[in-house]
């Protein structure tokens, strides 16, 4: 090997192993130096890839702790991002949260209500058939439609739920029904239907004289709705696909009732999807919002002259529930007639869910 590039690389290995190789070439036999140099270089070089193959790991591991600090970071931010969005709730808002999300970990068993189709038949007769089928029923205080019921495997199993005889509904917006006031004869449009539950509840309450017009934005959505109103034989809702964001001018004005039961945050619901509590975000609840009053900014129209809004949210920040129902009254001379908050976990594991009646005046 010729001396002068063995030189260097004995020079460059010693600076980069910390161990003074010259010395250990001044030591070796002469008649023996090609040989030990060729061991020498052998020796170096498998130190350096040891010494390499060392510092891919540690850079490896350094790496993966990264990402491990990065998602903790991310989670933390995630944390302190809620805490400041519930600053604008009150206290007892506050622990309404706090208790959702306690009853979420200790996996607290939803009740299941009904809403009585009594185009069909009485309630009484509803609650004597379910008895008949071993279902436990009880009445629901302040709304005569309404039973909570139990002791079931599965509701599609039960043939009074086959013949159309009631819907599921959570009470929250049976509540929103039942504070609306239907007349008979109503025209109504509830403008973000699916799965059609509120629409439902709209046209048993109008009667066959009224007509419910349950828009949703996709043919899927559509679908769920045009599937719950097949089974309860209701003849007196027309479903549509439609954009909330669209005006329809053939409605303006046309309206005894407007349902606009809007996308919002779903702080009301972390019971059933606590992956709620990770998603959301600051930026996101600022869009909602918008997304909120553009809705409402189109479907207002369609409220005749003393017709009623009805706008509701399954969820507990005030940003999404007064103050829009605050915004709207402003904006279009619609008059506050009630605002009510339910708050999850309240009467006996509800989900979060807000309601706001105006009338145009």
């Amino acid at each position: 090997m010729n001396t002068a590039i063995l030189e260097v690389l004995i020079s460059v290995i010693s600076s980069f192993l910390g161990v003074n190789l010259k010395d250990i070439k001044a030591s070796l036999n002469k008649e023996n130096l090609k040989t030990s140099e060729d061991n020498v270089i052998s020796v170096s070089i498998d130190s350096v890839s040891k010494n390499l193959q060392d510092s891919k790991e540690i850079i490896e591991n350094a790496l993966l702790e990264i990402e491990k600090q990065k998602k903790l970071f991310e989670q933390m931010k995630q944390e302190a991002e809620i805490s400041q969005q519930i600053t604008t709730m009150n206290q007892e808002q506050v622990n309404a949260l706090n208790t959702l999300l306690e009853n979420t970990l200790n996996k607290q068993e939803k009740k299941t209500y009904v809403r009585c189709n009594t185009a069909k038949a009485p309630v009484e007769e509803i609650k004597r058939i379910l008895s008949q089928e071993n279902v436990s029923v009880a009445d629901v205080e302040g709304i005569p439609y309404a039973l909570e019921i139990k002791d079931y495997d599965y509701i599609a199993g039960l043939k009074s739920f086959r013949d159309g005889l009631y819907q599921i509904q959570d009470i929250c917006s049976m509540t929103a029904g039942y504070m609306t006031g239907f007349k008979a004869g109503d025209t109504v449009i509830d403008v973000c239907a699916a799965p059609g539950g509120k629409s439902v509840n709209a046209a048993i309450s109008v009667g066959t004289d009224g007509k419910v017009y349950s828009r949703d934005v996709s043919d899927y959505k559509a679908g769920l709705i045009e599937e719950n109103i097949s089974r309860l034989g209701l003849n007196n809702i027309e479903v549509q696909v439609k954009d909330a964001l669209v005006m329809d001018e053939s409605m303006r004005e046309k309206a005894d009732v407007v349902i606009a039961d809007l996308p919002c945050s779903g702080l009301g619901v972390m019971g059933r999807k606590p992956d709620i509590r990770y998603n959301i975000t600051e930026d996101k609840l600022v869009s909602l919002k918008e997304l909120q009053q553009s809705i409402l900014s189109v479907v207002q129209a369609y409220v005749k002259q003393g017709g009623i809004m009805m706008y509701s949210t399954c969820t507990i920040n005030s940003e999404e529930n007064e103050a829009n129902a605050d915004w709207l009254c402003k904006e279009y001379g619609f008059k506050k007639i009630e605002y009510r908050q339910i708050l999850p976990g309240k009467n006996g594991g509800t989900d979060g869910f807000f309601v706001a009646k105006l009338r145009r005046e």
